[in-house]
């Protein structure tokens, strides 16, 4: 991200603290209040205060002006689901020779996006997690739910894999090393409620459900491993073999 022009890395830094600060505030709560309302609740007063005081009009156009963009945050960064995934354009695909991990083997990272088990779909921000491919191919992410609530998971093959992107994702002091995973979910509760519409035929073809989940890594040689091996087992399938 230091590549970038200095104005785009310095707006994609105030998103990341932006999106940490509206997610911690609507989290956490102060005399059982979430502190997002009492955010929104002093900004609203400021504009109050400026009318009914009269402290002219530049005051008035200040706390208006504080008051939508407080407001306009909150609503962007739950919209967005406090964060943003910002792509390396300068690395599409990974170049030379591809790292190759072992079946089994797993890589500790930390989770972001629409996580399943059974018939339940749950959004979690940053969970601890891990990655992994069985022998048979199958690559596997298990989101740990926070306050000992099991685990999430999804699954892709180079079938439903759709496109694996290195970047960035935006989130607290300091964007965070991330893989962007599009796939086809064929797990969870939005596939069994797509699977229901096409057996009472209000659907021509059965396909996953398109997801966008994100894997972010502190440790650059496992960002790589991952990347390296996700993008390998891909084109293992895909290419026409030599023989």
């Amino acid at each position: 991200m230091d590549d970038l022009f200095f104005l785009k890395r310095f707006y994609y830094r105030y998103l990341s603290l932006a999106y940490w600060f509206t997610y911690t505030t609507s989290i956490r709560t102060v005399l059982w209040v979430r502190i997002e309302r009492w955010i929104k609740l002093v900004a609203l007063l400021l504009l109050v205060c400026a009318f009914i005081f009269q402290l002219g009009q530049v005051a008035l156009i200040i706390t208006a002006v504080i008051l939508v963009w407080i407001f306009f945050s909150y609503w962007r960064a739950n919209k967005t689901g406090y964060s943003k995934f910002v792509a390396d354009s300068k690395m599409a695909l990974p170049d030379g020779e591809l790292l190759v991990m072992p079946a089994n083997q797993k890589t500790q990272t930390k989770a972001t996006g629409i996580f399943s088990v059974k018939d339940m779909d749950d959004f979690v921000l940053l969970q601890p997690a891990q990655y992994w491919q069985v022998p048979l191919g199958e690559h596997v992410m298990m989101v740990e739910m926070p306050d000992n609530f099991g685990y999430r998971y999804q699954f892709f093959n180079p079938r439903t894999l759709q496109r694996v992107q290195k970047g960035w994702l935006l989130f607290g002091p300091e964007p965070k090393r991330t893989l962007a995973i599009t796939l086809l979910s064929e797990f969870g509760e939005a596939f069994v409620d797509q699977q229901n519409q096409f057996s009472f035929g209000r659907e021509k073809n059965r396909t996953g459900v398109k997801r966008t989940v994100y894997l972010s890594f502190t440790d650059k040689a496992d960002e790589t491993a991952v990347w390296h091996n996700i993008v390998r087992s891909a084109r293992d399938v895909r290419q026409p073999s030599s023989t």
